[in-house]
């Protein structure tokens, strides 16, 4: 549960343990605890109900049952609808076991409940519509299970909601609009599932989201304005069937953006020079797409940026020589587009390079001596351009240099190994 402490504090009165009571109310916690026993094979819950302190179980003063964390317990079985009678309960928490089955829709009958965590199980079925009245509900993670069927509109009601991981599931039809109502939502991962359609609009309306992951799908359209979604940090969308040009406006503020990741889509146009806002960016993909046009001077703004892959467009003109002032870039890769020019002997200035992949463009002139004081390249390929002149002794600097390519191009002389 390490992702969820930046996003959602929860304060609960809690003891180390509890004896879960026979006396009313908590005796009807007892009573549901041993139902839910009754449906769940495990050796972890074998003493339950025989010792004063029940594994896994919290109670509050009053006795009554407000934690049932069992993450990781080798459990198996189904999840009885008995859980419902808990109505205290503000954490459940059944993550990183072997459960199945459907979740019943008596789930929706928790109005306490502030997380609950059903990450990678066998779980299946559709997401019951009942999660919708969990008002209080801050984490929902029903991550890497086999839920199939549609997101419910229901989830838009969860107001008080901060993170949504539905990921790794069977998840078909479209995101609904309803979850641009999640005003506090911090976190959402849709990613690896069957989605279809566009990516509503309605999403751009989260101010709170910081991040979103919606990779592997078949999305389509365009992305919506999300210019307004100022504390976002990361946006990953690649593997997905998206359209249209990438909608930064030149008036676009993203301070803290640190990843880009739009790879594998069908984004047309250019590359928007307001990528110069985001002075956070360390992480930028831009490959497989059918970009056009120059690369923007812009792209050298980031300070802070380490990787830069804009690899199998239609790119044209020359390498800007602000990209060669990135002293974080690690790695490069602008393979695979119409690029010319030369490289310029300030690729010196990127000492923290790791990957340059030029290969299939139309590079030309020498290959400068200075790449030998790039001194932490362990993989270049710069083959199939229109390079010409002798191979730099200075490769021989390179210490770490694991991988060369050089073929097709008009190169000449050996290749000096200290």
């Amino acid at each position: 549960m390490a992702k969820f402490l930046a996003l959602v504090t929860i304060t609960v009165a809690v003891v180390s343990s509890c004896h879960v009571s026979a006396t009313e109310p908590a005796g009807a916690d007892r009573n549901a605890l041993l139902s839910f026993k009754s449906s769940v094979q495990g050796n972890s819950l074998s003493h339950w109900g025989s010792h004063r302190t029940w594994k896994g179980v919290k109670c509050d003063s009053r006795g009554r049952v407000i934690s049932l964390e069992l993450s990781g317990f080798k459990l198996t079985g189904v999840i009885s609808p008995a859980i419902g009678n808990l109505s205290a309960l503000e954490i459940l928490d059944l993550s990183a076991n072997q459960f199945s089955g459907v979740i019943s829709p008596v789930i929706g009958n928790l109005p306490a409940l502030k997380i609950l965590e059903l990450s990678a199980n066998q779980f299946s079925g559709v997401i019951s519509p009942a999660i919708g009245n969990l008002s209080a509900l801050k984490i929902l993670d029903l991550s890497a299970n086999q839920f199939s069927g549609v997101i419910s509109p229901a989830i838009g009601n969860l107001s008080a909601l901060g993170l949504l991981d539905l990921s790794y599931n069977q998840l078909s039809g479209s995101i609904p609009p309803e979850l641009g109502k999640l005003s506090r939502l911090g976190y959402l991962s849709l990613h690896n599932n069957l989605l279809t359609g566009v990516i509503p609009e309605t999403l751009g309306l989260l101010k709170s989201v910081t991040y979103i992951s919606l990779y592997y799908n078949n999305l389509t359209g365009d992305i919506p304005d999300i210019c307004n979604c100022h504390s976002m940090t990361t946006i990953i969308l690649y593997e997905n069937k998206l359209t249209g040009e990438i909608p930064f406006s030149t008036r676009c503020q993203l301070p803290h953006l640190d990843t880009l990741d739009l790879s594998d889509n069908r984004f047309v146009g250019v590359i928007p020079s307001s990528i110069s806002n985001f002075t956070n960016l360390t992480m930028v993909h831009l490959d497989d797409n059918k970009i056009s046009g120059a690369i923007p001077r812009a792209i050298g703004s980031p300070p802070l940026l380490e990787t830069l892959s804009l690899s199998n467009n239609m790119l044209e003109g020359p390498i800007p020589s602000e990209i060669f002032q990135l002293q974080t870039l690690s790695e490069l890769d602008l393979s695979y587009n119409q690029i010319n020019g030369g490289i310029p002997e300030t690729l010196s200035n990127l000492t923290e390079l790791n990957q340059l992949i030029l290969r299939n463009n139309r590079i030309n002139g020498e290959i400068p001596k200075s790449i030998g004081a790039a001194q932490q390249l362990f993989f270049i390929d710069i083959s199939y351009n229109c390079l010409q002149g002798a191979i730099p002794e200075t490769l021989s600097n390179l210490t770490y240099l694991q991988h060369l390519v050089l073929k097709d191009n008009q190169l000449s002389g050996p290749i000096a190994w200290s």
